[in-house]
């Protein structure tokens, strides 16, 4: 790279989690002459930043922060926003310009952009990467970037060390097949999380210990495997405020996949399945749901492939011991049951209750004993409702708490009971439905008997 003082004016559109950390690493190890120029359509953010890594100036529009610049970076969510951001800026005069599209998008999309940007004089290389925000602020991502050689030479100095820690080199090839790897490589990417996970549950249920695994998979799949693996089992997912990816934008990358392999005659079988577990966890965060309603931050992508997938990365850490549930029994109860109070030994004195019946305590909340992110809300309810197997068929609720939580958690049961479609489910209820006399467990039981059968509650069913 030329000094700082020959260095070319570099512009920023689009500061998403990539592009925050991309940013970074630009003004950091770019050897930058000037600052870097950042634009976002949510101008406090750009603003932030500004603030955060210094040496940067904030553009008030698009074309403002294009005409201050020699190369403008771009990385924004989809092929839409990416269309729409440059018709905006190809109205204006941007001869000489170099633009470096980081987002992903469709192959027809990405060489449709640059035959757009050539007609007007300018020159693109389009460049997605592979890696996540916490690798892009660590400036190790991989760059592909395409497009002709003598443009992607003037890229070439802000990725290797600044940026990125490789270059997958496309230049001369069209423009389409870098994005299309990228499309491709998310294949990778979400059968690897589904091969992790499934493998952690299996080590989990047969007693092998989801440790003894983690350790096989540093050993022989060092690398992304180990990182996934270790993130599932030690809650790192359930404790971040923010996700690394949100839902939609993996449901979307998921999406450009099928999409791409219905047209060209490709089954994806493993991938399908992965695609599934993302729409389950989009239903319950999507608007109007328990979620959002609740107040709830979504976890990130990677997460929710997983918590569709297993009890164990998401629950887990809530659910061995006694953070919100008690272990499951080893003999599977034909009417599983779930119980709510204000206190877990409250609600573990009823286990005996069920000796020699097909009922069984399969998991235990409570709103006072255990750590604040780990006993009961609508959300962590939820979670573990989902994630049960066998399926839940039994609520106990309104035991020493309020009405209004016994109605918020009976809500969410109802919200489980209809995307489930489990058959032959019960609430008990009492807080509306108190015993009489204090008699908690024939109360119980006389319910139990009145819904299922005497043979059922009995044992004889």
């Amino acid at each position: 790279m030329g000094s700082a003082e020959t260095s070319p004016r570099l512009a920023y559109l689009g500061l998403g989690n990539m592009g925050r950390a991309m940013c970074g690493n630009l003004i950091k190890k770019g050897n930058l002459g000037s600052p870097l120029i950042l634009y976002n359509r949510t101008a406090s953010r750009a603003q932030q930043l500004a603030q955060e890594l210094g040496n940067c100036s904030v553009a008030n529009s698009p074309s403002e922060a294009v005409a201050g610049a020699d190369i403008i970076f771009t990385c924004l969510t989809d092929d839409h926003a990416v269309l729409e951001l440059f018709r905006q800026i190809l109205d204006n005069d941007v001869t000489g310009k170099l633009f470096v599209n980081c987002s992903t998008t469709q192959p027809a999309t990405s060489d449709d952009l640059a035959a757009m940007v050539e007609k007007k004089g300018a020159g693109v290389v389009t460049m997605p990467v592979f890696g996540e925000p916490s690798m892009a602020e660590k400036g190790l991502l991989i760059c592909v970037p395409a497009g002709k050689a003598d443009l992607v030479d003037r890229v070439r100095p802000y990725c290797v060390g600044v940026i990125g820690r490789g270059v997958i080199d496309f230049s001369n090839e069209a423009h389409g097949k870098a994005s299309l790897l990228k499309v491709i490589g998310n294949v990778f990417i979400v059968n690897m999380i589904e091969t992790v996970a499934e493998g952690l549950v299996l080590a989990e249920k047969s007693n092998l210990g989801m440790e003894n695994l983690h350790k096989f998979i540093q050993a022989i799949f060092p690398g992304p495997f180990a990182l996934y693996s270790q993130r599932m089992i030690s809650g790192d997912y359930y404790n971040r405020e923010e996700p690394v990816v949100s839902i939609d934008m993996a449901r979307h990358l998921a999406g450009e996949v099928l999409a791409l392999a219905a047209a060209s005659g490709t089954k994806l079988n493993a991938y399908e399945n992965g695609y599934k577990h993302m729409e389950m966890v989009r239903s319950h965060a999507g608007k109007g749901s328990l979620y959002i309603s609740t107040g709830m931050n979504m976890t990130n992508a990677f997460l929710a492939i997983v918590t569709a997938l297993l009890v164990t990365a998401f629950v887990k850490p809530i659910f061995t011991s006694s953070p919100l549930s008690m272990a499951l029994t080893t003999q599977d109860p034909m009417y599983p049951i779930v119980a709510l109070g204000v206190y877990r030994h409250v609600a573990a004195s009823m286990d005996p209750l069920f000796v020699g019946t097909p009922f069984r305590m399969t998991a235990i909340m409570d709103t006072m004993q255990e750590p604040k992110s780990v006993r009961y809300s609508p959300h962590n309810m939820a979670t573990v409702l989902f994630n049960l197997h066998p399926r839940p068929k039994v609520f106990i609720t309104g035991a020493a708490i309020s009405r209004q939580m016994t109605h918020e958690s009976i809500h969410v049961w109802n919200a489980y009971v209809q995307e489930t479609k489990e058959k032959n489910t019960f609430v008990i209820n009492l807080c509306d439905d108190p015993p009489p006399h204090g008699d908690w467990a024939s109360h119980i039981m006389r319910r139990l008997r009145e819904h299922y059968g005497s043979k059922a509650v009995s044992g004889d069913a």
